[in-house]
């Protein structure tokens, strides 16, 4: 297949709407609409437009119709197609362009005779206007009805207002261009089909896009002027521009669910984008100077709003989920030491409204001997945003809290420190390698360990009676024929007693005694009585467990960082 735009002809002079047929796959990524499919499309947008209005429109030269399709076949009208009939929705206006049928209507005198709502007597099966438009012109509804109203208004006092279709060029470009771009910037291609799929491909990477651009007649220097007043005009009427940084890291089976004036906005963002990528391209091979560059810009320009961002300072999607207060990362992440305490803290964390996987997420480590340095490293280190003056903008962090027994690296209160230094340095050697810095400070908010006091987790929130209860009901539970004498029962009680004295799991103590080793279900057992404590020492504000003083720093930490907001000191500054 022949993959050159052809030749001007007679019938295809430049900035005639039928010189779009001279470019293979044109109108196959966008849209040609009948009268009726148009005004649907401008209601959707959030502008509903009459048949009578769109006719009218047409009269005044506001905004004319592409395409007049005529019932009968001209020869002398004939387009030697360049695109091939294929199996896209857009079929049928080249095969009517083969016949000599289609004309350009700014070409043609308006003619009252020509209706287009349905003559009396005739049904939509039997009748059609014959008129096309380009989906690119829905860009300019709101600007077409307002001047519209103004010439309305002028001739109720006598006053004949002239006007243009003045953005006509800007919509033929767009047509010439949507091959080449719109699968990119909305990330979805449509198909002409298996056979004809790979001369596609090679046709967008292959195209003149000057040459593209001479075929619509616009004029390339006008490109990003063009693209800055679209931009400049969906940033004044979407109502959801506040939202715009979060919505354009989206994709088009998301944009396509917007309604109204956002939806109307989006498109203007798209159709500014096709032209700022041709105008990119046309740069790189020299015919037109690069696009300004918004590094470091203190004022914000149109160019801000594109798509996509296009610089190395726009913050990325983590930074504006941020904004909002959402992340896919948890603000706190808590790392426990077993099963009891992964149960436990789960369920404080429910009470206190916390156990929402991007507010608190509770990590089992399984053991004392589990090394944090890569959690710290890979999950809680801040990923440097960009800088402004003397601070730093971070992406949202992940604050690390640990609690663990007393026991291997946490033994004392020096290998306490020296393991917290080394989790801190792995987090301040991320960030310095992602060109970011963080003061000690600053490591003491991202960092905090909590050992509990005396020699497990279980001893440390749980007195003597409540282990004996909640073992002697583990036994009970889980050995049927077992009997649980007086004398058993103070056994279990001694144990225990033991176990805390001498510093040792009670494990080692009890389990000679038959009791079956199942944390996870003794920690279910335990639960209902310590959540009743933590409401009373909550309701006082009095936390003397030590579980509950965990979630209350949680808490804390968790109420600091859950704005996005969030900023590291210069030492450079």
């Amino acid at each position: 297949m022949n993959l050159e735009i052809s030749e001007q002809t007679e019938t295809s002079p430049d900035s005639s709407t039928l010189g779009l047929f001279r470019i293979p796959f044109i109108f196959g990524q966008d849209q040609i609409l009948k009268t009726d499919e148009f005004s649907q499309n401008s209601g959707k947008r959030g502008y509903p437009l009459s048949l009578s209005t769109l006719q009218a429109l047409y009269e005044h030269k506001l905004l004319v119709p592409f395409f007049y399709v005529d019932d009968e076949k001209n020869d002398r009208s004939r387009i030697n197609l360049i695109t091939p009939v294929t199996t896209t929705s857009n079929h049928w206006i080249f095969e009517r362009a083969a016949e000599g049928r289609v004309k350009d209507c700014a070409e043609m005198e308006f003619r009252n005779s020509r209706p287009f709502e349905i003559p009396s007597g005739e049904t939509s099966e039997t009748w059609w206007n014959g008129y096309i438009y380009s989906s690119w012109q829905l860009n300019r509804v709101p600007r077409a009805l307002r001047a519209l109203a103004q010439m309305e208004r002028a001739n109720l006092d006598g006053i004949v207002l002239e006007q243009t279709d003045q953005f006509r060029p800007e919509q033929l470009a767009l047509c010439t261009l949507a091959t080449l771009y719109l699968p990119d910037v909305l990330g979805r291609l449509i198909s002409p089909g298996d056979e004809l799929e790979p001369d596609l491909r090679r046709f967008i990477k292959q195209v003149d896009v000057g040459r593209c651009l001479a075929v619509s007649g616009f004029d390339p220097t006008k490109l990003v002027t063009s693209a800055e007043e679209l931009l400049s005009q969906a940033r004044t009427s979407d109502p959801l521009i506040d939202w715009w940084p979060l919505i354009r890291h989206s994709n088009i089976s998301s944009w396509e669910k917007l309604k109204g004036i956002p939806l109307h906005s989006l498109w203007l963002r798209i159709s500014a984008e096709v032209l700022l990528r041709a105008h990119e391209d046309l740069a790189k091979i020299g015919e037109l100077d690069p696009l300004p560059d918004l590094e470091g810009s203190k004022f914000r320009q149109s160019l801000h709003d594109r798509i996509k961002p296009h610089w190395n300072n726009e913050r990325p999607l983590e930074s504006e989920l941020a904004v909002f207060g959402l992340s896919p990362h948890p603000r706190v992440l808590l790392l426990a030491e077993g099963d009891t305490e992964e149960v436990h803290f789960n369920a404080l964390l429910k009470e206190v409204k916390l156990n929402f996987p991007d507010r608190v997420r509770v990590q089992n480590a399984e053991s004392s001997r589990a090394n944090p340095d890569l959690l710290a490293r890979y999950v809680i280190a801040p990923r440097p945003s960009h800088s402004l003056r003397e601070y730093q903008w971070m992406l949202p962090p992940t604050v690390l809290v640990i609690a663990v027994d007393p026991e291997n690296r946490w033994a004392t209160i020096e290998g306490q420190e020296e393991t917290k230094r080394t989790i801190q340095s792995a987090v301040k050697r991320e960030v310095v390698r992602q060109g970011g810095e963080v003061t000690d400070r600053e490591l003491d908010l991202l960092v905090t360990i909590f050992v509990w006091p005396g020699n497990t987790y279980e001893f440390a929130n749980f007195d003597d009676q409540e282990l004996t209860e909640g073992l002697i009901s583990l036994t009970s539970k889980r050995k049927i024929n077992f009997t649980l004498t007086d004398s058993w029962k103070k056994s279990v009680k001694q144990a225990i007693s033991e176990a805390r004295s001498q510093r040792i799991n009670f494990s080692e103590k009890v389990g000679p005694l038959g009791v079956p080793d199942d944390k996870p279900e003794l920690a279910q057992i335990l639960l209902p009585g310590l959540i009743e404590r933590f409401n009373k020492e909550y309701a006082s504000q009095q936390l003397e467990t030590p579980i509950f003083k965990v979630v209350q720093k949680v808490q804390d930490l968790y109420s600091q960082f859950a704005t996005g907001v969030f900023t590291f000191e210069s030492k450079s500054k």
